[in-house]
């Protein structure tokens, strides 16, 4: 295995800071742990970079729970993912990604490498108040590793009418393939829907996922240093029933961990929270029928710095569940955002989404 494979999947695997106490029934499949150690990452952090301006494919949704329910992939030398599906019953959880030419790749948490988790409480919870669990995990499979970082919540003591959302990177250097992507999947939102006819609801919730970035000349670290590590943010959207629009953004972005890797190999990490600057502003885009969208018009921005190039695209669906006022009561979905700087600096956000219209009973 090539160390510095293992050391840029390893950068991802930190546990969330804080923690929460244990629940009444408590999930088993993210042993809480303490920050594994890291000491920074190489070559494959520059080819994901290589990535950022990929448009990628569109987005997958599931389903009747086959597929999942939505997923969007970047890849490089491998053949893109066609489908995914996701199980959760407390004591296991498992990504299976399927490609085009049949092959797969499968992080199962009975028998990762690697696998940690800090729980939350429904207090803790704010948006849906329910239990939930932030957890990582690694898997090793002949040269190729797999990486997931996700966000877990399920309805009182039924662990499997769960909603799971996070990232991934696979890399395997013996075929050079690299693939990320971001992935949303839960019960609530496998079936096909009838959206409302009329009216407006705001949803508000979460963002997160990974970020990757380059330092190009006249920034405060040297040319070619390369960035990466997990964010978070406010997820908002506003959906218009009687065009059949929605639109969102997400703000308050923060860097939950990073680290650094500077020309000659040299790394330093920072597990501090830090408010970035970030924001992505998703442009309207129409839903279909069946409360399902996808939009290639995504904007990232800085309050200090200058894109000469920024893009990216987003995808979600409504949940089958009503609200009081008789709107879908959730939304969930992925988003990717990119940059370039006329001096050659660049950022990269993908990750995945999730709002509530109320928090659930």
């Amino acid at each position: 295995m090539n160390k510095h494979v293992v050391i840029l999947l390893s950068l991802f695997l930190c546990a969330c800071g804080g923690g929460g106490s244990m629940n009444s029934q408590p999930q088993t499949a993210f042993p809480q742990a303490t920050e594994q150690d890291i000491s920074g990452f190489t070559e494959v952090s520059t080819r994901v970079i290589h990535l950022t301006q990929q448009a990628g494919g569109a987005p997958v949704f599931g389903e009747g729970g086959a597929q999942g329910s939505v997923m969007s992939s970047y890849t490089s030398g491998l053949a893109e993912v066609s489908s995914f599906n996701t199980s959760f019953d407390g004591e296991r959880f498992v990504l299976e990604l399927n490609r085009q030419d049949n092959s797969s790749s499968i992080v199962d948490t009975e028998t990762a490498s690697y696998a940690v988790g800090v729980n939350l409480t429904p207090e803790q919870n704010l948006l849906s108040n329910r239990d939930a669990v932030q957890g990582h995990a690694l898997s090793t499979t002949g040269s190729a590793q797999t990486v997931i970082g996700t966000f877990i919540e399920w309805e009182d003591n039924d662990f499997t009418n769960y909603l799971a959302g996070g990232y991934w990177i696979h890399a395997d250097p013996a075929t050079s393939g690299v693939e990320f992507g971001a992935f949303v999947d839960g019960p609530e939102y496998d079936q096909v829907i009838t959206v409302p006819a009329s009216g407006r609801a705001t949803y508000t919730g979460r963002s997160a996922g990974f970020f990757m970035g380059t330092y190009g000349v006249g920034t405060p670290y040297p040319e070619g240093t390369i960035e990466a590590g997990e964010f978070q943010g406010v997820f908002t959207m506003f959906a218009d029933f009687d065009t059949g629009m929605v639109s969102g953004q997400v703000r308050d972005v923060d860097f939950t961990y990073k680290s650094l890797l500077f020309p000659g190999a040299q790394a330093q990490e920072d597990r501090v929270t830090t408010r970035t600057g970030y924001s992505l502003d998703m442009a309207a885009t129409p839903f279909n029928s069946a409360g399902q969208f996808f939009g290639n018009d995504i904007t990232l921005s800085h309050e200090f710095i200058s894109f000469v190039e920024a893009g990216g695209s987003w995808a979600g669906r409504f949940s089958e569940v009503d609200d009081a006022n008789g709107f879908p009561r959730a939304v969930a979905g992925v988003h990717r955002g990119f940059g370039r700087t006329a001096r050659g600096s660049t950022a990269l956000f993908v990750g995945a989404h999730y709002g509530a219209t109320e928090q659930y009973e």
